[in-house]
This record gives structure tokens, C-alpha cells and sequence, in this order.
């Protein structure tokens, strides 16, 4: 009877609230309300007296109440602990502690053990744990509003100054946001400066750690401390502010944001070298959003500035295909040693020339394909003139991949061993993803096992993600599933990681890359999913026609390619060779299009001559046969490169 009335009565002053539950009985048996009888040895409780105690609905208020009945020294330790967070330890909160309030001596932290003991924080190896978020929400509530500030402020300057040279950044992180959240009670400009150079800091340690989001809210946290005078009185720190949170905004894929501090730095920058950095982020971020004509065009720009031109029309294919040779022929001559032995970059100009000219590589090899070997040709003249720089492994690689495609195999591959010799002798950690794309996804494929260049693209991945590359990690991802599907990997394998690069590819908002995978994603899809259903075959044309459209509307060559050559792969495969010799008639009249022919490190050539093959018995007609033949003389040249 005893524990049904008492249940009744909690019940209805706490409404069942676990915290107000444990708190309510917490203080009936501070109050001797509730207590067990050794006498009866039972416990008792004054039920009348119990029913008539009044109770806060609100859980704040009895937290704070039971709060306030600890020790001053520990309330004072607990309204810290609140103000940096749930939890904290123990050696920060000597350093926050020890000179607060005048109490003396480095153990003050221990006092919280008071608020151990009454349930309020529990003890996690050496750290103070909030048990529950209203219980930090109350400690904090005791703080004065008009304290509050300089009391984060207080614990941030105190955080500081126990900083040791070797110390984790998690401290140096919490002590500028403890600063942050007491910004207004700055007192001088002075004061105003040095927190938005510390949030600058932990703005480029964050991006150095890929805590993109992380870095951008510190760096925005130090733009909004800027005064209306700020472009008159702080010039160079702003433009090092702005230009490092657009590159964290892009990190982050908040492009509209990289468009719109882009557009303010370009308005009020005094130089061509200001502009660089948002010029840079503004390119990759229409990249990204598969807006490759106003990203090429943007780069473009920049160059022309920098007295670097990219003539429209490029010249001849002719000129330019020499010019590439000679160039080729000039670095064949150069030994491993030779070259890697050339004088490095020093004229910042023609750096920031290497850095906008390597980003278009990327966007000319999908769109305004004609201007691909022009950019390959002023980066490598960029590097044989004035010296090699971090770019110069992207433009060999790019080369080296460029070069496979018109069967120069031995070129090819001597430019991609020297991208890579770059790559290790200049530290370039951030060009990792993009190098090991074009050579394991270039050269490598026509000279060795297709299944020995899955473990580095998918390193290619990885590295691409932790640098903050993300569109040539997901490139690198989408290349390991074409050469995995090439080399016969599982087919259910194949789809469990197109659909997990797919999402990140979403999540990333990385439209260009997504529309480059989904051709191969519709061949295992298809592959998988063999139907007679008409309903299931009239669906699947439907999404065919759909996807062509787009791709015809774009323009985009590369992946209009890809899906007449995966298209006629799967047709064969089904048996549907008036199909399957469509889509290679079709690829053929877009290759004349094209400044190069997409080989697919032989595969091409052999499903044409499967096609050709099999439609010469179908169709009796000796031009199929003469079309097998042209492709065993190809199968032959290209097998001499293998190894």
C-alpha cells in the first residue's frame, strides 16, 4: 500500500519525468521525508507531508535548487564545466580553476566529487561528466546573463595560457570558442583583432585536420567581428579570412556561399594575387555543380590576367598535336634523375599560371574537349621553361593518359613514371588522388592486370577524402568500379559499392561525377536484373532515353561515349546484336566529334570485333568480316604492351 500511494503521489507531481522523478526522491530523502526504518526495517515516508510539498514542473529549476546546496567552491567548478561543455578534464579544469574566485591550491576540481556523490556528474577516467543535459542547462542558468560573458572569456584566456607546445588542438579549439561566446564584451579593436586571428588559427588547423565544417564556422565566427571599415583598416587580413572560408564553405559544398564571398572578395581586391585563392575555389566549386563551360571560361579569365592565353578557337589540331610531340620527345630524352634534377618554380605568377591550368584539365577533358591537350601543352611548357612545381605531376600524368589514347604506350608510360617520381620528390600529398587516377586508371591499365590498380584508385579514394579533394576522390571511385566491372569482379559487389560512392557522391553534391558514373551503373544494373517483363523491359528503355537526352543536351561527350560502349557491351551479352551494332555505329559518328578515341585499354576493340563477329554469322555480309579483321589488328598492336 505504502509503495502504490508514493508512486501515485511522485507520479503526479512529476508527470513521469525520469530527471524530475530521480531529483523529486532525491530530495525527499534529503528533507528525512523519505527514510528507511532500522526499527521496522522498512522504509517510511511521510505521505501527508509529501503530498503537500510543492514541485517546479520545471526540472531546471529543482536542478538549480539542489545545485546551489553544494559547496560554494563546487558550484563555482560546476558553472566552469557548464560553460565549456558536458564534460571536461581534469587537468583543463586546474588550469580554469585554480586562480577563480580566489581559492588556492591546483585541487579545487576535486571538490566536484561533491557533486559526484549527490548524482549530478559522474567520473569517465579522467573526466567530469555532465549525467544529463538539463543538468549542464541548469549550472549554466546560475551563471548571470551579464556574466556570462566575461566568464567564458575568463576560461578561454585561461585555457591559453596553459597551452603547451605538444598539446592536443581539442584545447586550443574549446578555448577560442569560449572566447567567441564572450565577444561582446570586447573592449577595443585591439582585443576584437586578436580573437579573429585566433579563429583564423583554428580556421587553417581544422582544415588541416579535414574538419571542414568545423573550420568554417570559426572562420565565419571572424568575419562577423569585422567592422564596416574592415577592407580599409585590416586589407590583407581579410582577404586571408575570406579566401580561407570560402575554401572551407566548398569543402562543405555550400557553393551559393563560395559564389557569394567570391563575388565580394573580386569586387574589392587590389591585385591579381588577392584574387587568386577565391578565383581558385570559385573554379572548382562550378566544377563540382557540373557547370564545366563557366568554370572553364573562369579560369580562363584568371589566366588572361596572369598573361597566360587560351585562344578561342584553340589552333589546329595539327599545330597542336606537334607541338605535343616535340614536347614529348624533349622530356624522353630526360632521364628519371634528369628531370627530377630540373630547377624548381620560383616566379609566383607562373605558379598561380600551373595552379588555375591544372584545375582545367579536369573540366576541359569533359567539356570543350579541344582545349584539353592546349592546357597538358602550356603546363608542360610552364614546367621545361621556368621549372618544376607540385602541378607539374598532375600535367605529366594528364599527358601520360592523354598519350595512351592515341597508342603512344612508350611515351605514355615513361611521362607517367616521371609524374609519379615528381609526386614523391615535391611531398605533393594533396595531387595524390588526381595522379594515381590518371596513371592507375591510365597507362597502368594497358600494360599490367587490370585487378593490380584497384587497391591504389581505391587509395586514390581515400586520399581524396582526407585532403578535401573530393570530386577526384569520387573519380577515383567511379574508375575502381569501371576497371572492377572490367575485370570481372561480383556483380552484387559492384552495385553495393555504386550505391555507397552514389550517395556520397549526393551527399557531396558532386553532379559531374555522378553523371560520369551512372552509365556504368546502368550496365550492372542491368546485368543484374535480366527480365522477358515487358513492363520492367518498357521502363528500363524509358530511363535509357531519358539518360541520353540529358547527356545529349549537356553535350557531354565522354559519358554519351561510355554509354554506347557499355550499351553495346550489354547487348551482346543478351544477344541483341542489331543493338549492339547500333551503339558502336553510334559511337563511331560521335568519335569523329571527339578529339580522341576512347579505347577502354582494348575492351572496346574487343566486344566490336564480338559484335562484328557475331552479326558477320547473322547477316552474311562480308563488310562484318572485314570489320573483325581491322579489329584483330588492333587486339595484336595492343597486346605488345602488356606485360
Amino acid at each position: 500500500y505504502l509503495s502504490k500511494s508514493l508512486s501515485d503521489i511522485v507520479y503526479q507531481k512529476t508527470s513521469g519525468n525520469a530527471l524530475l522523478v530521480i531529483q523529486f526522491l532525491q530530495s525527499l530523502w534529503d528533507e528525512d521525508l523519505l527514510y528507511f526504518s532500522l526499527q521496522s526495517k522498512t522504509w517510511m515516508c511521510d505521505l501527508s507531508e509529501i503530498n503537500e510539498k510543492e514541485i517546479t514542473d520545471n526540472v531546471g529549476v529543482l536542478l538549480s535548487g539542489k545545485i546551489l546546496q553544494l559547496p560554494l567552491r563546487c558550484q563555482y567548478g560546476m558553472k566552469l564545466l557548464a560553460c565549456i561543455g558536458s564534460r571536461c578534464d581534469v587537468s583543463t579544469l586546474t588550469s580554469i580553476m585554480a586562480p577563480g574566485k580566489g581559492f588556492k591550491g591546483d585541487n579545487n576540481w576535486k571538490m566536484l566529487d561533491f557533486a559526484v556523490d549527490e548524482g549530478l556528474l559522474k567520473k569517465e577516467g579522467s573526466n567530469y561528466v555532465f549525467v544529463h543535459d538539463q543538468i549542464q542547462q541548469a549550472a549554466y542558468s546560475l551563471v548571470p546573463e551579464n556574466e556570462r560573458g566575461s566568464l567564458h572569456r575568463q576560461v578561454g584566456h585561461l585555457m591559453l595560457k596553459s597551452l603547451t607546445e605538444n598539446q592536443d588542438d581539442g584545447l586550443f579549439f574549446t578555448a577560442v570558442s569560449q572566447l567567441n561566446q564572450g565577444e561582446k564584451k570586447l573592449e577595443n579593436d585591439d582585443e576584437r583583432l586578436y580573437l579573429q586571428k585566433l579563429n583564423l588559427r583554428a580556421g587553417e588547423k581544422a582544415m588541416s585536420l579535414a574538419a571542414f565544417s568545423i573550420a568554417a564556422s570559426y572562420l565565419k565566427a571572424g568575419i562577423d567581428m569585422f567592422l564596416d571599415n574592415h577592407w580599409d583598416q585590416y586589407y590583407d587580413f581579410s582577404i586571408e579570412l575570406y579566401s580561407l572560408y570560402a575554401e572551407a564553405e566548398y569543402s562543405i559544398c555550400r557553393f551559393e556561399e563560395v559564389g557569394r564571398v567570391a563575388e565580394m572578395v573580386l569586387k574589392v581586391a587590389k591585385s591579381i594575387q588577392d584574387k587568386e585563392r577565391v578565383y581558385a575555389t570559385l573554379v572548382k566549386s562550378l566544377g563540382v555543380e557540373n557547370r564545366l563551360e563557366d568554370a572553364i571560361d573562369t579560369g580562363f579569365s584568371y589566366l588572361s590576367q596572369l598573361d597566360v592565353h587560351c585562344t578561342s578557337p584553340p589552333p589546329d589540331k595539327s599545330i597542336v598535336m606537334n607541338t605535343l610531340i616535340d614536347i614529348k620527345r624533349t622530356l624522353e630524352k630526360m632521364s628519371h634523375i634528369e628531370f627530377l634534377s630540373h630547377k624548381v618554380m620560383k616566379d609566383t605568377d607562373k605558379i598561380a599560371a600551373m595552379k588555375f591550368l591544372h584545375l582545367l584539365l579536369l573540366y576541359t577533358f569533359f567539356s570543350k574537349q579541344n582545349y584539353f591537350p592546349t592546357i597538358i601543352i602550356q603546363s608542360l611548357q610552364l614546367t621545361l621553361h621556368h621549372g618544376i612545381c607540385k602541378e607539374s605531376c598532375v600535367a605529366l600524368a594528364s599527358c601520360s593518359y592523354f598519350l595512351c589514347e592515341f597508342q603512344d604506350f612508350k611515351g605514355s608510360e615513361h611521362l607517367g613514371l616521371l609524374s609519379m617520381g615528381a609526386l614523391e620528390k615535391l611531398k605533393a600529398q594533396e595531387y595524390i588522388s588526381q595522379v594515381y587516377l590518371l596513371n592507375y586508371g591510365g597507362i597502368l591499365c594497358w600494360t599490367r592486370n587490370f585487378k593490380l590498380n584497384l587497391e591504389p584508385l581505391m587509395l586514390g579514394y581515400k586520399m581524396g577524402m582526407q585532403t578535401g579533394d573530393i570530386q577526384h576522390a569520387m573519380f577515383n571511385a567511379t574508375t575502381y568500379i569501371k576497371i572492377g566491372f572490367l575485370s570481372g569482379l561480383n556483380l552484387r559487389e559492384l552495385e553495393r559499392n555504386i550505391e555507397k560512392f552514389g550517395k556520397e557522391m549526393i551527399e557531396y553534391k558532386q553532379t559531374a561525377v555522378y553523371r560520369y558514373m551512372l552509365p556504368i551503373k546502368r550496365t550492372v544494373s542491368d546485368l543484374i536484373l535480366s527480365t522477358d517483363d515487358p513492363l520492367e523491359i518498357a521502363r528500363n528503355n524509358w530511363e535509357q532515353n531519358n539518360f541520353l537526352k540529358l547527356a545529349l543536351e549537356e553535350n557531354s561527350l565522354v559519358v554519351l561515349c561510355d554509354i554506347y560502349i557499355l550499351g553495346g557491351i550489354v547487348a551482346y551479352i543478351y544477344g541483341k546484336y542489331d543493338l549492339a551494332v547500333g551503339f558502336v555505329q553510334k559511337r563511331h559518328e560521335l568519335e569523329k566529334k571527339m578529339w580522341r578515341t576512347t579505347f577502354l585499354f582494348g575492351v572496346t576493340a574487343f566486344y566490336d570485333g564480338l559484335i562484328f563477329l557475331a552479326f558477320a554469322h547473322k547477316s552474311s555480309e562480308f563488310e562484318w568480316t572485314l570489320e573483325v579483321g581491322n579489329v584483330k589488328t588492333k587486339m595484336k598492336r595492343f597486346v605488345q604492351y602488356g606485360k
